[in-house]
């Protein structure tokens, strides 16, 4: 499971945005010690395991329909 959620992570664009966002769902932890601790180490707490996965395919969707926005924009020209 950690390895999926590696990998997810590495997908996201804007990881300081994303570590803020988790941070306010996770009890305001220092999103530069989600960085370090959660993602480089693999050692999220099993109590945010879901939080964390739910707001990975949150973003990794959002960055899929702003994709697709662009390229319909790019289409139409």
């Amino acid at each position: 499971m950690i390895d999926l959620v590696k990998m997810m992570y590495g997908k996201v664009w804007d990881k300081q945005g994303f570590l803020k966002k988790l941070s306010e769902k996770v009890d305001n932890k220092n999103p530069r010690s989600l960085q370090n601790h959660w993602f480089h180490s693999g050692s999220i707490p099993r109590k945010y395991l879901q939080i964390v996965i739910d707001l990975l395919e949150e973003t990794i969707k959002e960055q899929i329909e702003e994709l697709t926005g662009l390229i319909g924009k790019v289409n139409s020209i």
